[in-house]
């Protein structure tokens, strides 16, 4: 939260964290405490984020958004708002999920802020159609976020493991199904509801979703 005024980095924050803790619980028997980090999570996350750097240093990530940008001019004016929100959301979607989101969102960001101003479209739309694909493209692979990332580890030491191909199986149609629920949800807030009644369609979505999850309360609680 401080780092804006003391401009400390992330990486201090954690070793500081970690330390304390370490001296709090049992600092008289450090390898004990020390058995239980998950070391093999760690090594993982440190390959991942240099590879994805290595990717980063080679301009794949660039290579993409150049031709999300070169995807989204093709089509006539009228048609490049709702292009431009599926195009960044599905992209930025199937993209996050094979490749960490932190630095693919990094570098989409001014190509984002590019094409709202060199198209003449609103920022507001692209950015959330940017952060949710980001979001929504972690659920589809073993990779795709951190916390798949953990659990994995977790569940591994409990005696369960998870493969990339059983999690791909769960997560990669759910990923879709979300994404799909998402883009219906853009185009209709931000597209449709142009013309000033995006306020009024985000009340008629939170009403039908009230009103779903009242139905499914109902539903379970009749079957015990």
């Amino acid at each position: 939260f401080l780092h804006p005024v003391i401009h400390l980095a992330v990486s201090w924050v954690a070793l500081s964290g970690a330390l304390v803790m370490l001296l709090a619980t049992n600092r008289h028997e450090l390898e004990e405490p020390l058995e239980h980090v998950e070391w093999t999570t760690l090594l993982f996350f440190a390959g991942l984020f240099v590879l994805v750097h290595s990717l980063q240093y080679m301009g794949v990530i660039d290579y993409i958004g150049e031709y999300v940008e070169k995807a989204i001019k093709f089509f006539p004016d009228d048609y490049r708002l709702a292009a431009a929100v599926l195009i960044i959301l599905w992209v930025s979607a199937i993209a996050s999920a094979f490749i960490d989101n932190i630095p693919y969102t990094a570098t989409m960001i001014p190509i984002v802020l590019s094409l709202a101003f060199e198209l003449n479209l609103p920022l507001n739309p692209l950015i959330w159609a940017l952060a949710f694909g980001a979001c929504l493209g972690g659920n589809g692979t073993l990779i795709g976020a951190s916390a798949n990332v953990v659990t994995a580890g977790m569940a591994e030491e409990a005696g369960y493991p998870i493969s990339f191909n059983e999690f791909f199986k769960a997560g990669f149609p759910i990923m879709i199904i979300s994404t799909f629920i998402v883009s219906f949800y853009m185009l209709l807030v931000y597209v449709v509801g142009r013309d000033g009644s995006e306020g009024l369609i985000k009340l008629a979505l939170i009403f039908v979703t009230s009103v779903s999850i009242a139905l499914q309360i109902m539903r379970g609680r009749k079957k015990g």
